[in-house]
């Protein structure tokens, strides 16, 4: 469990920082280079909803697919020991990466639920 725990911490120092600006920056070369008609210079940042990741960063798009396979196994833990809150848990680290959009606030509250998982599981 330990090494779980150092993978987090890993995880949460590391990448939420780092690919927030190249993201966007990405996003708007692809814009420039698919539709080159309506590319202006004072158009050259897109707004947060078009481009390829439709508005999330590549490590909140990470965190999402990190949590959301954590829930799925979490879930499955719930449902076989019928314990309702591993199945809460689970859910909630599933669906919650798709209504935010800052990477940080994802590894956050995913850390958080990883939490309850750990306290819980046993219960």
């Amino acid at each position: 469990m330990k090494k779980v725990f150092l993978f987090f911490v890993f995880v949460l120092v590391l990448c939420p920082a780092g690919y927030c600006d190249e993201a966007e920056d990405l996003a708007a070369q692809i814009q420039a280079i698919t539709n080159p008609t309506t590319a202006t210079a004072s158009a050259a940042v897109p707004s947060a909803a078009s481009g390829l990741t439709g508005g999330f960063s590549i490590a909140a798009l990470f965190g999402g697919l990190l949590f959301g396979t954590l829930g799925i196994y979490v879930f499955g833990r719930g449902k076989k020991r019928q314990n309702a809150w591993l199945m809460v848990t689970g859910v909630l680290m599933i669906v919650f990466p798709y209504f935010i959009r800052e990477a940080f606030i994802i590894f956050l509250i995913g850390a958080l639920l990883c939490g309850v998982f750990y306290w819980k599981r046993n219960g």
